[in-house]
């Protein structure tokens, strides 16, 4: 089972369904997820292309690394270079979900090079 940060969701009602289905399944997983910790709705209030951002899902993996999860729920499309999100109203962007968990990745790593070791081991203590 990996451990969630928090440990329950803040706004449970506001969690897309299919996000709530893949924060249940780590929670659940008896295998190799054990060791992993997982960040909900991470805010990322300093990101590279944005005014802020976020990420669905941090997923740190000893041994194995960490993995930024960008969750869709909706039918997703893309034509002609364009995301097509299948949500009621549809919505059109050109920054897909590949692009989404990037830009997360990359601010995430912006900002832990910014801290010591002692910082980071706290945070997450």
């Amino acid at each position: 089972m990996a451990r969630m940060i928090p440990e329950h969701l803040i706004k449970p009602e506001r969690t897309p369904l299919s996000e709530w289905e893949l924060i249940v399944a780590l929670q659940n997983d008896k295998g190799s997820s054990g060791t992993w910790t997982v960040l909900q709705s991470l805010d990322i209030r300093r990101h590279i292309t944005k005014l802020e951002g976020e990420a669905d899902l941090l997923v740190l993996a000893p041994g194995l690394g960490v993995m930024v999860v960008e969750v869709k729920g909706c039918n997703v499309s893309r034509t002609a270079g364009v995301w097509k999100y299948h949500y009621t109203p549809p919505e059109a962007s050109h920054e897909g979900p590949f692009e989404q968990s990037r830009t997360a990745m990359h601010s995430i790593k912006k900002w832990l090079k910014k801290k010591s070791t002692n910082e980071l081991i706290s945070l997450l203590t």
